[in-house]
């Protein structure tokens, strides 16, 4: 999706929520997101107990959690789940609002 647009303004962000302290699991995560050539900024915690405020704050229920917000900054949708066609459609939308 970031390939396809980004040229319009998407911008995305990836939040993983892992033990940091865990070094096989940070070393995976990196792995993943160096062989997928990941194009967006891929964000963590950095001490476990920075996981918990991360959950409360963005009323994390489940993952994935997609969160979109539109040119205004404002919140606009969030989808639980990783339906790419119904990622897609969001994504569309706010980026025909101008």
């Amino acid at each position: 999706m970031h390939g396809a647009y980004a040229k319009d303004g998407l911008v995305i962000l990836s939040m993983n929520l892992d033990d940091p302290k865990d070094a096989e699991v940070r070393t995976k995560v990196g792995e993943v997101l160096k062989r997928e050539k990941v194009p967006f900024t891929a964000l963590g915690p950095t001490a476990k107990d920075d996981i918990e405020p991360i959950v409360e704050a963005w009323k994390i229920s489940s993952i994935p959690l997609n969160v979109f917000y539109g040119r205004d900054g404002k919140l606009a949708k969030k989808i639980e789940g990783a339906d790419v066609a119904e990622l897609t459609k969001v994504a569309k939308e706010l980026l025909e609002k101008k």
